[in-house]
């Protein structure tokens, strides 16, 4: 549960999960220092998510010395999205911002952003970033212009995986997190039903167009590599948001093509990370069986894909031809010949 303000409230709370971050140490606590210096009512809670490294201890040190800085300690790992609940748990501020321990706020802008959320109250603010993929290459936010839009087409947008489902690139007022209890699930892709419900659950949606967050991606950071857990973690995420969709009155039917195209999506990311690992081909295999596994319990809901039109209908549709057809007496030559597709569609 989130608990309730008391008096001297700080203006905002920046939320930092963390697993093993010694090597972010000096990057970190320098962002921390420019935010504060910029929004002085701000607090930083960051959340210890079972390291085994010696940033906690380091960092509590530091929060000696800085008393808006409180350390907290998940004992177990349990992922980002529990270590967060624990800092919402906490945390004290007006609104709730969540940062990554690799990544940057911009403090101009922000404080600007938390100064602009208070004197509207907004429920949410949807900001600009820079994001710096592995080949150093900058993007920026495509999908704020949904957010201006009526819901019935933000909605749709996001069933076919067009939005950011990052809650890093949003500001949430903490009030409104209470008043709809609004948590985050324990696994892997936990931000995708967060920020969807509290979409659709806000009244007042800002869009703040300043880049204010400096995401930087790690080869080796959870969206890049695959395990067991980002296969689960997707399907769960994507049936929460179909289940939330559902208590809310929607019906499945009238949204099978948006929920066809995003899941297609999915799967088609999921094969490519799976296909381009670094894992043996045995790992491979067990991995697509997982896949296999998963879409046919969740066959109900989102139906066949069979369509050919991009280079992620042809993947998920070869997969289905190739493997997930003869599941669950696919083996290592169904793998192979579905590799081979994968390597041919490419060239």
């Amino acid at each position: 549960m989130i608990h309730g303000g008391d008096t001297d409230q700080p203006s905002v709370t920046i939320i930092i999960p963390f697993y093993n971050a010694d090597a972010f140490r000096q990057s970190i606590l320098a962002t921390v220092a420019r935010i504060r210096a910029h929004v002085p009512t701000s607090e930083v809670l960051f959340i210890d998510d079972g390291s085994q490294d010696s940033f906690p201890e380091s960092l509590r040190q530091h929060a000696t010395l800085h008393p808006f800085i409180k350390v907290l300690t998940n004992p177990v790992r349990s992922g980002p999205g529990i270590a967060r609940n624990l800092g919402l748990s906490q945390a004290r501020g007006r609104y709730i911002g969540f940062l990554d321990v690799d990544d940057a706020l911009y403090p101009e802008p922000f404080a600007r952003m938390v100064d602009h959320a208070i004197r509207q109250a907004a429920e949410l603010v949807s900001y600009d970033a820079d994001i710096v993929d592995i080949g150093g290459r900058i993007r920026h936010r495509k999908d704020l212009s949904f957010l201006r839009a009526p819901q019935k087409e933000w909605l749709r947008a996001f069933l076919r995986a067009e939005m950011d489902g990052s809650v890093i690139f949003t500001l949430f007022q903490r009030e409104f997190l209470l008043r709809n209890q609004i948590l985050f699930p324990a696994g892997i892709h936990e931000d995708l039903p967060v920020l969807f419900k509290s979409y659709y659950k806000a009244e007042r949606i800002h869009v703040w167009d300043e880049r204010v967050y400096h995401k930087i991606s790690v080869a080796t950071s959870i969206v890049h590599t695959i395990a067991e857990a980002h296969i689960h973690g997707i399907f769960d995420a994507y049936t929460a948001i179909l289940g939330f969709l559902e208590s809310e009155g929607h019906t499945i039917a009238s949204l099978k093509d948006e929920i066809r195209y995003g899941f297609t999506g999915f799967v088609a990311d999921l094969l490519t990370k799976i296909v381009t690992s670094s894992h043996t081909a045995e790992e491979k295999l067990r991995l697509c069986r997982l896949l296999a596994d998963s879409m046919q319990e969740r066959y109900g809901l989102f139906g066949g894909i069979h369509d050919r039109n991009t280079g992620k209908d042809i993947t998920v549709a070869n997969f289905v031809d190739l493997f997930y057809r003869r599941h669950p007496f696919a083996g290592m030559e169904e793998y192979r010949a579905f590799e081979a597709s994968f390597h041919a569609a490419r060239k």
